[in-house]
């Protein structure tokens, strides 16, 4: 991780943003010590995608068959998002859906 001073980082903060959007992690230190982190923001649909896929594939493995997911436009999706992790749900509780 590279430090850039605070000052530094204020005369030319174009340039260290576009390095964080390139993925390098950026300490900002003041008086020689970092005191914050500038780090490439997540990517919220990518996140989706890989948790929706490793959902689909559990269920799959699990034979568990639950149709489409509906929900509300206001639901906050990344909300859940960072507080779910398909390893921790329970697929015993899930029934088929019948045909």
């Amino acid at each position: 991780m590279n430090a850039v001073k605070i000052t530094d980082l204020r005369q030319n903060l174009p340039h260290w943003i576009a390095r964080a959007r390139a993925g390098e992690r950026i300490g900002v230190s003041v008086h020689g010590k970092v005191v914050a982190e500038l780090v490439p923001a997540p990517d919220r649909q990518a996140e989706a995608k890989r948790f929706f896929a490793k959902l689909r594939r559990e269920m799959k493995k699990k034979k568990i068959e639950l149709g489409d997911i509906i929900s509300p436009i206001e639901y906050d999706w990344t909300y859940d998002l960072n507080n779910i992790n398909p390893d921790d749900l329970d697929f015993n509780k899930l029934r088929p859906r019948k045909r």
